[in-house]
């Protein structure tokens, strides 16, 4: 993952019928300290969310966001945030150099990682 937090939520959802300031939080069940609140408002996954790392193709994240107005007067409503892992590892040899021998007038198969390799060499 990059080295930037990725933004999932603005929250601009709650009002209050009093006019008064709002203020949000965010709590998470699960990864909880992969998510944070921002100063704007805005709901994000730190980088060091990886789900290579825990060997899986999707996470659920399940989290309150509690919007209380300037009185202590509070509104919460679930968020669940569904991620899907990104192919961003590049497949790897075993080894950066390979070498075969075959000898001329043979026909041999080699296995190499998964694919076959057939040689039919003659002489002339």
């Amino acid at each position: 993952m990059q080295d930037i937090p990725k933004t999932i939520l603005r929250i601009h959802e709650a009002t209050d019928p009093d006019g008064h300031t709002i203020t949000y939080r965010v709590s998470c069940v699960t990864h909880k300290n992969d998510v944070i609140l921002d100063n704007d408002d805005v709901v994000k996954l730190l980088p060091s969310f990886d789900l290579d790392s825990v060997g899986t193709v999707q996470a659920t994240i399940n989290c309150d966001l509690n919007a209380q107005d300037s009185f202590g007067l509070e509104a919460t409503a679930s968020l669940t945030i569904l991620i899907n892992d990104v192919n961003d590892n590049i497949p790897a040899f075993n080894s950066s150099n390979y070498m075969i021998v075959v000898w001329e007038g043979t026909q041999n198969c080699f296995r190499f990682p998964t694919v076959i390799f057939v040689f039919n060499m003659f002489m002339h």
